[in-house]
């Protein structure tokens, strides 16, 4: 299974959109994505959406950091190890959210799909990505192999 990474996005402010990124990102292990709010949380480092599941609203527009298209990675597992290019690994360590409350994000598009169709993960290797990097499961070895 693989797939690309259709945008990157940072943000400023919890609860709100994000900006894509027009270059690259830096991913730093135990960290997310260098210069975005969620930076540094525990198990929710990195925040993925598949492009699918947008339905014509730009990315960012949910809050997410990497929006993935090609690949479904709804049906991937907790625990499930993510490559993208030849060095970032990430582990996903929670699929969907629960809100304690409405952000800004669900009153300006009336709903808010990470609570459904967010992937959440923690970096165990940084790196820099880029837009059309390709995505695919497991380590150096599994990858080159899938």
């Amino acid at each position: 299974m693989r797939g690309t990474v259709a945008s990157i996005n940072i943000g400023d402010k919890k609860g709100e959109g994000k900006t894509p990124v027009k270059e690259k990102a830096i991913l730093r292990p135990g960290w997310g994505v260098v210069g975005d709010v969620h930076a540094g949380t525990c198990d929710r480092q990195i925040s993925l959406l598949p492009v699918e599941a947008l339905g014509g609203v730009p990315y960012g527009g949910y809050g997410e950091n990497i929006d993935i298209e090609g690949m479904d990675i709804l049906e991937l597992e907790e625990g499930t190890i993510l490559r993208i290019g030849q060095d970032v690994r990430l582990q996903i360590t929670q699929r969907g959210k629960i809100c304690p409350s409405r952000c800004s994000i669900y009153y300006r598009l009336g709903d808010c799909i990470m609570q459904k169709k967010g992937v959440f993960a923690v970096v165990l290797e940084g790196g820099e990505i880029m837009v059309g990097d390709e995505v695919g499961i497991g380590g150096a070895a599994a990858y080159a192999e899938t």
